[in-house]
């Protein structure tokens, strides 16, 4: 029999019918929920982390597993996912929350045991707050952006676990700023103080060069070039750029077509969103090819000293900062565009005009820029040495052996368009055709290496159509010339391409053979399996099987390029991937995890994770599983390794213990870190 008595703990907070409890907490439940408790836990992924338990209704048969932030360092922990078991239905259900303005918990101190050693904290949090009237008509302040603006109103703002005064803004300019959120004067905002110096390309035009878009035939438009590092940069190498910005180069001049346009970290700083709009539609209606969109994310600022203004936030220098998350920038540009943008890094998104020029991006983008399109960063070049000039009426080696290099990048026969102009005029004053060339070149190749090439390239081009099956545009016309000639050299017709991209789709999401695929490459020494989650170099997966290239493609057309990540995790049966990125990882016998990116499939959801500036301290334990055989520092690192091992109180399971309880142990054991 159920049953039917409300709820009635030691601890908790009640709101309406249901409880919620800190998971430290657990065990002040009464007896009946926690016997469906150990029920319903058997539902949870062990990859779920989540600090909150709520208990619904009135039978104890629902339960919600809330993953909050870390209660001891954040005031006001922000909801990211939650998790919903009812033992009357089957299976879980996984919802996410956006970071742009996600629920917040209050009154902290009810979730806890009345002898956690946080509780008293907690609670003179609460009270300072009841007594400065802030948690009146609550009904609408349960989300980051309401609950911001009710403390700035205040004069208040949140550091860390605390909440300080605000030292520049009186409480009467703070209301005043707050009531004007939907309508400030535009001269309230300094954009022009959010330019920065550079001392390298930015991020989307660094992308734009080494994806074989910026090239010095073609112009380039720097929309919103701010003090303009990059034209420099760029004009210095012999690029053709033009740069415009309203402060530092306002001359409407420059405001002509050009093929490729760079739009970045603009539309961040404008606080209007209509002229966010306007300045998205004015960039991409000034370029032929291309256009660049790149904004600041969620996760890489800090928030500590802003407040609430529209839809964004407001600095002490009065500039303006409109954060995005990934999903959220490739929503309005879609929207604003009416096109499919492409994800090639966090917060950065291309926009193609032309069809041609983008299936040749997608392409090029899936082989990994080999050959002769990947090429160093602009820079003040050396004098270069003339080259001694071919004699006519002969087929040298020389030409032989570029050629070969051409046939290796294609695997194929190549067209006379396909063939670089100093090689094709080589070869005419040869007075040899290209059929004989090629011949003598593939012979010099040998089919042994020329089997493995077209191996890999039919395997490449799969996964370029498997990927392709998510564009919006398929048509064989669509494609430039040259793929046509791979379609027809590798698979026969576009009706077996496409075949084989969607059978590599289908085999990329089962998890039996990606477990295999992990099995065979942890084996091989390229990374680490544990638990179906297989983590290894980013570097590396060129070594993987297509499968495995296959899930972190997909990851990368949520997330962008991931290559510049230190490692990455395929979590395969959660469906997730985390691209981790550790400071001195060559040489620190315990890197230290700087940031993190999780791509989740079933939800689409990207997340970036600073745990650099939270202080958030987490160490790559064992990296001897990542390093390869012949690496100077190997064996000195597999040595440490064992000693960190032997320590019987550490378990290095999934992402090993925590920074405190294994500084702990070293110190307790005499364990040294080699210098």
């Amino acid at each position: 029999m159920q049953n039917d008595k409300p709820l009635k703990n030691a601890v908790g907070k009640k709101v309406g019918q249901a409880i919620y409890v800190h998971r430290s907490a657990v065990d002040h439940l009464q007896t009946s929920a926690k016997d469906n408790l150990s029920l319903a836990l058997q539902r949870v992924p062990e990859d779920f982390q989540w600090s909150v338990l709520k208990v619904s209704g009135r039978n104890d048969q629902t339960f919600s597993f809330l993953d909050y932030q870390d209660f001891s360092t954040v005031a006001f922990p922000e909801l990211r996912a939650s998790l919903l078991v009812n033992l009357s239905e089957q299976g879980a259900k996984l919802r996410k929350y956006s970071d742009a303005n996600p629920p917040i918990l209050h009154r902290k101190e009810l979730l806890l045991a009345p002898d956690h050693p946080q509780r008293d904290e907690f609670a003179k949090l609460t009270q300072f707050l009841e007594c400065k009237g802030l948690f009146k008509n609550m009904s609408n302040k349960g989300t980051r952006r309401i609950w911001m603006k009710t403390l700035a109103e205040a004069g208040l703002t949140v550091k860390g676990p605390h909440i300080v005064q605000i030292d520049l803004i009186s409480e009467e300019s703070a209301k005043k700023s707050a009531e004007d959120m939907n309508g400030p004067e535009k001269n309230t905002v300094e954009r022009h103080k959010t330019a920065i110096t550079r001392a390298a390309l930015s991020a989307p035009m660094y992308l734009l060069f080494t994806g074989g878009l910026i090239r010095r035939d073609r112009t380039i438009l720097d929309y919103g070039c701010g003090q303009g590092d990059d034209i420099r940069a760029l004009q210095s190498d012999g690029y053709t750029v033009e740069g415009w910005d309203p402060h530092y180069r306002p001359d409407p001049s420059a405001l002509k077509k050009s093929q490729i346009t760079n739009l970045g970290f603009v539309l961040n700083v404008i606080e209007d969103p209509e002229e966010r709009a306007e300045a998205l539609r004015r960039a991409f209606s000034l370029t032929e090819l291309c256009l660049a969109v790149s904004v600041m994310l969620y996760g890489k600022a800090d928030l500590s000293g802003v407040r609430p203004y529209r839809d964004g936030y407001l600095t002490s220098r009065q500039t303006f900062q409109k954060y995005y998350t990934q999903a959220e920038l490739r929503d309005f540009v879609g929207s604003v565009l009416n096109v499919e943008p492409i994800a090639v890094g966090q917060g950065i998104f291309l926009v193609f005009r032309d069809e041609l020029e983008e299936q040749r991006y997608l392409l090029r983008r899936q082989i990994g820029f080999r050959g002769r399109e990947h090429r160093a960063v602009p820079k003040p070049s050396a004098p270069q040495k003339p080259t001694p000039k071919e004699s006519t009426g002969k087929l040298s080696k020389t030409i032989i052996q570029d050629l070969a290099a051409e046939i290796r990048a294609y695997g194929r026969q190549l067209d006379t368009s396909e063939l670089p102009k100093s090689l094709m005029t080589r070869l005419s004053r040869s007075k040899q055709g290209l059929q004989y060339a090629a011949s003598l070149a593939i012979a010099d190749i040998g089919h042994e290496e020329l089997e493995k090439i077209v191996a890999a390239r039919t395997e490449e081009l799969s996964l370029h159509f498997a990927m392709h099956a998510f564009s919006q545009r398929r048509s064989y016309s669509s494609f430039p010339p040259e793929l046509r000639r791979d379609i027809r050299a590798f698979f026969g017709s576009h009706k077996k391409a496409t075949e084989a991209g969607q059978s590599l789709l289908y085999s990329i999401g089962n998890q039996n053979l990606l477990l295999e695929d992990a099995v065979t490459a942890a084996a091989a020494g390229i990374g680490h399996l544990e638990q179906g989650r297989f983590q290894f170099p980013a570097n590396r997966r060129q070594q993987l099987s297509v499968r495995l290239r296959g899930f972190v493609a997909l990851a990368e057309r949520l997330a962008g390029d991931l290559s510049e990540a230190t490692l990455l995790k395929i979590h395969i049966t959660s469906r997730k991937l985390t691209a981790l990125s550790y400071a001195d990882f060559e040489t620190s016998f315990l890197p230290r995890l700087m940031n993190r990116v999780k791509v989740e499939f079933d939800t689409f959801n990207v997340s970036a994770i600073d745990h650099f500036t939270t202080n958030d301290v987490r160490l790559l334990y064992l990296k001897s599983r990542y390093m390869a055989s012949d690496h100077p520092m190997r064996n000195a690192q597999i040595a440490f390794d064992r000693k960190v091992q032997a320590l019987a109180s550490l378990n290095f399971a999934n992402e090993g213990p925590s920074f405190r309880d294994f500084a702990g142990a070293l110190t307790k054991a005499g364990v040294k870190i080699p210098s």
